[in-house]
């Protein structure tokens, strides 16, 4: 079916569907001249090639008209109410994925498999089987390949396939379909589409990497290959705070991530991960607090991660304030902190900002807690920092009297004990 000219995006070179005017005259759709100017960080008219006086573009309400009634001619435009199933078998689901394969402009076929797979049935499990992620990661591959991510119609091939893979229902990515997507080049075109895709692609590209986080993945191999691009990537998402699953999504990915390797940890915090996560901390919600900990904790377990906790100037008060008055788990997890750079990185500064910014009297706290064995554990863990460095923290007005008494007697029942 041959689409009139007039009616295809000079970018995208599909047929339009939310057309907008520049104010160079030219019409485009939408959703490809924002992509041009937000993702591609381009200020000029892509037809002709003239500076934009200014980002607004007018809506072309004749020529949306034009297009619906071309559609409806044609059997392309369906009834608003329409919620029928589209069943195909496994042949014309292979034919749809060879043309995707050979097409030059692909968004088209990619559009008919999104709408394919969104009105339920079997039609995922048919794509998965006829190769459907094989064909799909390639895609986000030659994304890549093609001028760095930077060539339009294959970026917007890439978003396509990105939002499919999103749609899919979790079982889909296994084992056997997971090389496809860890694949260098596949994995770069997600990160690629983190940074400078729409709010919407940036969402589908997370949630996809959080689906290749839930199998066994070598992601050590992955964090060489990537180096710091992926971390940068996923904290640029996370300050974005496009919203709250993205937030979410990221957080458990950095989780898996850390995990598993020390090294994953040392280029998390080469890309600026513990400045990140203390500045969003203050905001955070609960649910989003305990993540950030976990990650700060896991960063915290290296010597640059500690050293970049020391060096910045809100970590300790960041943390500090955290500490009985979110969750137990968080102060759980903040006391563990705090006793790590005790233990492995206790600078003169760093003390000092734990006895000036009530860290020191959090610690006294902790010491009267009640409960179980994690309690004890966790007052052990604060019994443990303040007889390491009581004696500097002596010398501070704010040090509580209470606790120089009660370190004092600690300190001869062990020496009566050693005799």
């Amino acid at each position: 079916m041959e689409v009139p000219p007039y009616f295809k995006c000079p970018i995208s070179m599909e047929l339009m569907t939310d057309p907008v005017t520049a104010c160079t005259g030219v019409t485009y759709d939408r959703k490809s001249i924002e992509r041009w100017i937000c993702g591609c960080r381009k200020s000029t008219c892509p037809a002709t090639m003239q500076n934009l006086e200014n980002f607004n573009f007018t809506p072309n309400h004749t020529l949306k008209r034009l297009i619906d009634s071309w559609k409806q001619s044609q059997g392309l435009l369906q009834p608003a109410s329409s919620s029928t199933q589209k069943r195909v078998d496994s042949k014309e689901m292979a034919d749809l994925l060879r043309t995707i394969e050979s097409s030059l402009f692909k968004v088209s076929s990619l559009k008919k498999l999104r709408e394919l797979l969104e009105s339920g049935g079997d039609n995922s499990e048919l794509m998965v089987q006829a190769g459907g992620i094989e064909v799909l990661s390639g895609l986000l591959c030659r994304a890549w390949n093609e001028n760095g991510g930077e060539d339009f119609v294959a970026f917007r091939s890439s978003e396509e396939s990105v939002a499919i893979l999103h749609s899919l229902p979790l079982e889909a990515i296994s084992s056997s379909t997971i090389q496809f997507l860890t694949r260098p080049d596949c994995l770069r075109s997600l990160v690629v589409m983190l940074q400078t895709g729409s709010s919407e692609s940036r969402f589908h590209a997370v949630s996809v990497l959080r689906k290749i986080t839930r199998e066994e993945t070598n992601w050590r191999q992955i964090v060489r290959d990537q180096g710091t691009n992926l971390f940068k990537a996923l904290l640029e998402l996370l300050s974005d705070g496009i919203c709250t699953e993205a937030t979410s999504s990221v957080l458990e990915i950095l989780v898996d991530i850390l995990a598993v390797s020390r090294y994953s940890r040392v280029k998390a915090v080469e890309a600026g991960s513990v400045g990140v996560l203390i500045e969003l901390m203050p905001d955070s919600s609960r649910g989003r607090c305990e993540k950030m900990m976990v990650v700060l904790k896991l960063l915290c377990q290296t010597a640059d991660g500690r050293s970049a906790f020391v060096d910045h100037a809100m970590a300790v008060a960041v943390v500090t304030k955290k500490i009985m008055t979110v969750s137990e788990l968080v102060t759980k997890l903040g006391v563990k902190i705090l006793g790590l750079i005790c233990e492995y990185h206790p600078t003169e500064r760093f003390l000092e900002q734990m006895a000036e910014l009530g860290a020191v009297s959090k610690l006294s706290g902790v010491l009267q807690l009640n409960g179980g064995s994690a309690a004890n554990s966790l007052r052990e863990r604060a019994l443990k920092m303040l007889k390491m460095h009581g004696n500097a923290w002596k010398r501070h007005g704010c040090f509580p009297l209470q606790l120089q008494d009660y370190l004092r007697v600690i300190d001869e029942n062990e020496k009566l004990s050693r005799h």
